[in-house]
């Protein structure tokens, strides 16, 4: 004998997609609003120059800070006021750079004023590198 009192319904359940379609946009649109946008500026390269220009360029001034604290050019010292006199007497208003080289374990304060120097002595392009020695 069938149980005809209690009568089980089977319906089929479905998941309503229409809520969940909805927050979906709502969250893309709360990120697109949202979104901030970064101007990157990168640095500008400099475009190779012709063959010409480069045979032209002059030598650099090349000055060495040693780790005892001396300043030598060519080999022989010169000190710091030697930087500014240095340069008056070579480079006078031409473009011609000056290369600042320093030792390991020099002062940086050193290699500053021999920058300071020499930017008042009238260089325009002064680089620093490390001296390989």
């Amino acid at each position: 004998m069938k149980n005809s009192r209690f009568k089980v319904r089977t319906e089929a359940k479905e998941i309503e997609l229409s809520p969940l379609i909805d927050m979906v946009f709502i969250l893309l649109i709360f990120f697109i609003v949202t979104t901030v946008f970064v101007d990157e500026r990168g640095f500008e390269t400099a475009q190779s120059r012709p063959a010409q220009q480069l045979q032209e360029e002059k030598e650099p001034l090349v000055f060495l800070i040693r780790a005892n604290g001396r300043v030598e050019h060519q080999g022989r010292p010169v000190g710091l006021a030697g930087v500014a006199s240095q340069i008056r007497n070579q480079v006078g208003r031409s473009d011609q750079p000056v290369v600042i080289q320093v030792e390991t374990g020099a002062k940086s304060g050193l290699a500053i004023q021999a920058m300071d120097r020499a930017r008042s002595a009238g260089a325009n392009i002064i680089n620093f590198s490390k001296a390989f020695r």
